[in-house]
């Protein structure tokens, strides 16, 4: 069987420039993708999209400015020509209307300070292949403020975020004589969780670095459906805290750099026992072991020959015996 697979895309667009502060660009798209001879000659699975978009940036004055970008697609699937019994060509017709955006607004008091507040929803259609209604759909806002120090050459950063996350899907596991259940996704559940960072750059002639911080909170929502099947709270698999720091101290023609990175205790996914030999991998069990502090520290030593040529000396894990690397 001959497959043949036709895309068409019509994109128009508009940019206007509204003054001096003020800027948009609207457009439109229309694309088609049809897949011929599916599963056998004369028949045609296809989509057809249509979608429109603006985006408007916005000098207002004062330091403040404003961004704002938004999609709406209208995604229609279908099916047409031969098909088998008792299936039949109608039942392929979907048609999903999603929408998306991202925004941002900075505001600069004064010459060395930026306040931002960026916010964004995604979603991500389903396929032909899924065959349901439900859309993945991620939001997130973060609110961000950072501070530059001259007399040191450095920035300030600290930031909060937040991230909510509905209809994930997965592929479930089957066994071989559940074929008919490969074909179809499962709803999963969402997750939802906080954040915040800060940390400080610095930079002077031969000496600068870098030390942050970051804090992590996440709470999965496990579906019904995956709560009566084998579930992993993987809620603390994400370090709850973590610190890293890195250091370059350069003294020509030589240049040193340390890289430290401290962990708090997480979860993770172990297999209970090896795969033995003709067993598949759906039969493994896993579970969730307990993993203490963490501290990794890596280091280079650099000496610059020439210009095209340079010397190093580097190790990671360079704290721990048994599992250091030096190359």
């Amino acid at each position: 069987i001959d497959t043949v697979n036709t895309v068409y895309v019509a994109q128009a667009d508009w940019t206007a420039r509204l003054g001096q502060s003020l800027s948009s660009r609207l457009a439109v798209e229309y694309r088609y993708n049809g897949l011929e001879s599916t599963p056998f000659d004369g028949g045609t699975v296809y989509y057809r999209n249509y979608a429109a978009s603006a985006v408007v940036d916005w000098e207002i004055g004062d330091g403040v400015a404003v961004t704002f970008a938004g999609r709406v697609d209208s995604l229609h699937l279908g099916r047409r020509g031969a098909i088998i019994p008792p299936f039949e060509n109608a039942q392929y017709d979907r048609t999903i209307t999603a929408g998306s955006y991202n925004a941002g607004a900075v505001w600069k008091p004064d010459s060395v300070t930026t306040l931002r507040l960026i916010g964004g929803l995604a979603r991500q259609s389903p396929t032909m292949l899924e065959a349901r209604d439900r859309q993945v759909q991620e939001q997130s806002f973060e609110l961000a403020v950072d501070r530059e120090v001259p007399d040191l050459g450095g920035r300030l950063h600290f930031g909060v975020y937040r991230q909510v996350t509905d209809d994930l899907k997965q592929l479930p596991r089957v066994n071989a004589d559940e074929f008919e259940a490969l074909l179809t996704f499962e709803n999963t559940g969402g997750s939802e969780g906080w954040g915040a960072e800060a940390w400080i750059e610095l930079a002077g002639e031969s000496l600068s670095g870098r030390l942050g911080y970051t804090w992590t909170d996440i709470d999965l929502r496990p579906s019904e459906a995956l709560l009566e099947d084998e579930f992993f709270n993987f809620n603390d698999a994400v370090p709850r805290h973590a610190v890293t720091a890195n250091l370059t101290w350069t003294l020509a023609p030589v240049t040193v750099d340390l890289l430290a990175k401290f962990t708090s205790p997480r979860d993770a996914v172990v297999a209970l026992r090896p795969l033995p030999p003709g067993v598949d991998t759906g039969e493994l069990d896993f579970d969730l072991k307990r993993v203490g502090t963490r501290l990794t520290v890596n280091g280079a030593v650099t000496w610059a020959i020439n210009d095209r040529l340079d010397l190093a000396v580097a190790g990671s894990n360079i704290q721990q015996e048994k599992t250091r690397l030096s190359y």
